[in-house]
């Protein structure tokens, strides 16, 4: 079995402290992050650490695990954006590092110590393992899940309990989304004939008891203590409503998550389709611990995109550690064999990137596309798949195709002899990752600039005022065509003043029934609304605007 390096793991804990740098340097982000530091610090303000609150409301939506780290941090060392992230950011240490366990295990120690690369270089995993919002936790228990299951030996006694442990700690992140998981092992299980075997375990059974009796406590407590309410609010409409329709505008067809993934995970995105495609190739007629990472990923990627109607892209992070996995095989198998399907798949993602709309990237690529034009020509046959493609499929066919596949071939041999045996590939190779890895880390460079939101501002000021009309401020969330943001949880946060929001015009009116209110919200939307409410401006930051408003008298 393939030996764990100290010295790789602590290389990767050094390069993934990248994660805290500026970390508390930018605003909390509406929506999400927002909610978890505001109910994290009413949580230690009140000292009721059992049932979680939202402007002294009571709030289901999640179990309490991330907010009690949260509310920890904020205790220990004081509120600030800082510690409300922290826990994600030690999250992602910790999944990078698995990453390369993982990695290590199912394929070999160089393509999990390459793995962290993609995972570095990804936007949408470093943003998530930068904000304070319960996905990059989730994250860590899922990956942790995978990892004792694909390299802890199944017939000790301590299988089955440590993954009921880390499954009861995923669902009291996040508790509907670990379940996927669960799903994931038991098409392993029934792939690899072990159903009867596993059912047959008195293990199996105390370990789902062990869940039991640590996700059951807090569920009954917040039952007896509020009854139908908790049951409505944390089952009905976190779980129910928001698999069987989009929630809060966050709406999609069945490819959005593909979409989505093809931004989020760009350049890397472009070396999945040979990945995946050599990979399962090689399980045909033999199931092994790369098939259980394919089957993880598809179960995450498959159940978000088919079957839950709520469309947010951060639902995705989990299948991340195992793509980077993925993206570093690639490489491997091009280093090792210039030839082979793999090479020809790395040469055409580094050529893709390049037609990225970015001036950096292409910078980039001039920087390296001499090394990367190299590559193709350095050994002494190209790629039978390459070859192939310059090769005129039909001798009848039309004469261009013929000159064209002529001129190709000519091409590409005066080539190769040029280049022949001067041993450029395997350096070429690893150039063409470091390309791909430079793209990557130019997309996520806005990640770690310091920045202070137009919201944080304004909410800053609203919460220094002497209160007009109502402590409670009101926030606006007009729909998507007109609003400039969301004044929620984030402008509660900085403002310590409770916000009710109004998602729509009737909203509005009924807060707005009873006189003048205080409200935050977007510049834009003082045109669409003042036909039927007049308003008294107290503060720009544009895009967002401290004002009074009051319902205009029926003439």
């Amino acid at each position: 079995m393939t030996q764990i390096s100290k010295y790789h793991l602590l290389f990767i804990v050094l390069i993934s402290s990248v994660v805290f740098l500026g970390l508390g340097s930018s605003s909390l982000l509406d929506y999400d992050e927002g909610i978890y530091a505001q109910v994290s610090r009413e949580m230690l303000q009140n000292n009721e650490w059992l049932t979680l609150t939202l402007g002294e409301e009571l709030w289901f939506e999640k179990p309490p695990l991330f907010m009690w780290s949260t509310a920890l941090w904020f205790k220990l060392f004081g509120v600030s954006e800082f510690w409300a992230r922290v826990t994600s950011a030690i999250s992602s240490v910790l999944v990078i590092l698995l990453t390369y366990i993982i990695g290590s295990k199912v394929f070999d120690t160089r393509v999990g110590l390459l793995s962290i690369f993609p995972l570095l270089s990804g936007y949408e995993f470093m943003r998530q393992a930068r904000n304070g919002t319960t996905d990059m936790m989730l994250t860590l228990f899922i990956i942790l899940i995978l990892a004792v299951y694909v390299t802890y030996p199944r017939k000790n006694p301590g299988f089955w309990y440590l993954i009921s442990i880390l499954f009861s700690l995923g669902f009291m992140v996040k508790f509907w989304a670990v379940f996927i998981v669960i799903m994931a092992i038991g098409i392993d299980l029934i792939i690899e004939a072990q159903v009867r075997e596993t059912f047959s375990s008195k293990h199996f059974w105390g370990a789902i008891g062990m869940a039991l009796l640590l996700i059951l406590p807090w569920h009954l407590v917040m039952y007896f203590k509020h009854g139908q309410e908790f049951i409505d609010r944390y089952f009905f409409y976190d779980l129910i409503r928001r698999t069987m329709s989009p929630l809060e505008g966050n709406t999609g067809s069945p490819r959005y998550y593909f979409d989505r993934m093809a931004y989020d995970f760009s350049p890397w995105f472009l070396l999945l389709p040979i990945a995946l495609t050599v990979e399962i190739r090689r399980l045909v007629g033999s199931w092994n611990r790369t098939g259980t990472l394919i089957l993880f990923t598809g179960c995450i990627f498959g159940v978000y995109s088919l079957f839950v109607g709520t469309k947010i892209f951060h639902y995705l992070t989990p299948i991340y550690p195992m793509l980077a996995i993925f993206c570093a095989s690639v490489l491997i198998k091009a280093y090792d064999n210039h030839q082979s399907s793999a090479f020809s798949g790395l040469l055409i993602a580094v050529l893709v990137a390049t037609i990225i709309p970015s001036t950096k990237t292409m910078m980039v690529f001039l920087l390296l596309s001499g090394f990367i034009v190299v590559a193709l020509f350095t050994t002494n046959r190209l790629t039978p798949h390459i070859r192939k493609f310059f090769e005129p499929r039909n001798p009848e066919g039309p004469k261009l195709v013929e000159k064209i596949s002529n001129s190709s071939r000519f091409l590409l041999s005066y080539l190769e002899t040029l280049f022949e045996g001067r041993g450029y590939t395997k350096l070429v190779v690893l150039l063409m990752y470091l390309f791909l890895f430079s793209v990557g880390i130019i997309r996520t460079r806005n990640l770690y600039q310091a920045t202070e939101s137009p919201l944080e501002k304004i909410a800053h000021i609203a919460g220094a005022s002497d209160i007009l009309y109502d402590e409670t401020l009101l926030g606006l969330a007009l729909p998507p065509d007109y609003v400039d943001g969301i004044a929620g949880p984030a402008a509660m946060f900085y403002s310590e003043r409770p916000i009710e929001v109004a998602w729509n015009e009737t909203e509005l009116s009924e807060l707005t029934a009873n006189g003048p209110r205080e409200i935050i919200m977007g510049e834009r939307d003082l045109v669409t609304l003042s036909d039927k409410y007049e308003f008294s401006v107290l503060v720009k930051s544009p895009p967002f605007i401290y004002s009074v408003i009051r319902q205009r008298e029926e003439p």
